[in-house]
C-alpha cells in the first residue's frame, strides 16, 4: 500500500466515510488524507478536510458529493454552487483572503483545493467559561480589522460579496494576521438575484427583503467587531 493510498487515525478515532476517500483516489490528480483528524467537516453532501496533493502539497479540500443527493434534480444546483464558488475565488488575490489552488470535476464528485491555513477561526477565540467573549487583546481586533478591511475592499474592488462573514468564517493567527474563507454564498454584486443565505446575526435588517449590496458585508465585519471589542459574546452563542 502507498502512501497516498493509506489512512491513519489516533487511537479511539473515528475513520472517515471510506466511500469519499474511495472516490478521491479515482482522480487522475491523486491526493491524500493525512489523518482522520484532520477532517473539518463531513456532513450532508459536503466535506471538508487536510489533504496532501500531488501537484500543490498540503491543502484543504472542500469536497462536494452528488451521489449523496436524494433526488437527482439537486444536482445541477450543487454543480451551479460549486461553479460559482470557483469562478469568484479565480477572481480573487489577496493575502487576507483563502486562495484557490486548483479544482477538480467527476461525475459525483467535485473539489476545490484551498490553501492550508493552520490557524484557528475566531469563533473558537472566546472564553467558553467567561460567557462567550473574545479571548484576545484589543490589538488582535486591531489586527483582524485592519485585514478584514482591506479584504473587504478587495472584494469589492471586483464586484462581489461574501455574504457570511462572521467569525467562524475568519482564520486567526497573532503574528500572520486574518484570513477570510467560504465563498460559498458569494455572489456578483451585479446578479439580481435575491440573496436569503447567510447567518442571521449578521445579517441587516433591511436585507432580509431585498437584494444585498457591498454594504451588507461591512455591516456584518461590524458586528464581528462587536465581539472581538468585547461589546457583545459571540452573537452565534445567543439566542436573540
Amino acid at each position: 500500500m502507498s502512501n497516498s493510498d493509506r489512512l491513519t487515525s489516533q487511537p479511539g478515532e473515528k475513520l472517515p466515510d471510506l466511500s469519499m476517500a474511495q472516490m478521491v483516489r479515482k482522480n487522475a490528480e491523486t491526493y491524500a488524507l493525512t489523518q482522520t483528524a484532520d477532517i473539518v467537516m463531513n456532513k450532508g453532501f459536503s466535506a471538508i478536510f487536510e489533504a496532501l496533493h500531488s501537484n500543490y502539497g498540503a491543502v484543504a479540500v472542500k469536497l462536494v458529493r452528488t451521489r449523496r443527493v436524494p433526488h437527482y434534480l439537486w444536482i445541477p444546483i450543487l454543480v451551479r454552487d460549486w461553479m460559482n464558488e470557483k469562478g469568484i475565488l479565480s477572481q480573487l488575490d489577496h493575502p487576507s483572503i483563502v486562495k484557490l489552488k486548483g479544482s477538480d470535476a467527476q461525475l459525483y464528485l467535485y473539489s476545490l483545493y484551498l490553501d492550508f491555513i493552520p490557524f484557528r477561526d475566531l469563533s473558537r477565540w472566546r472564553n467558553r467559561d467567561n460567557g462567550h467573549y473574545f479571548a484576545g487583546e484589543r490589538g488582535d481586533a486591531r489586527r483582524v480589522l485592519d485585514d478584514m478591511m482591506a479584504a473587504v475592499a478587495h472584494i469589492k474592488s471586483r464586484s462581489i460579496i461574501h455574504n457570511d462573514i462572521k467569525p467562524s468564517n475568519i482564520l486567526y493567527d497573532p503574528i500572520k494576521g486574518a484570513i477570510l474563507i467560504d465563498f460559498g454564498l458569494a455572489a456578483s454584486s451585479s446578479n439580481r438575484k435575491l440573496c436569503t443565505g447567510g447567518t442571521p446575526w449578521y445579517v441587516a435588517p433591511e436585507y432580509l427583503s431585498q437584494r444585498r449590496g457591498p454594504e451588507s458585508d461591512e455591516y456584518a465585519l461590524g458586528v464581528v467587531m462587536l465581539y472581538l471589542l468585547k461589546a457583545i459574546p459571540l452573537p452565534d452563542t445567543t439566542e436573540q
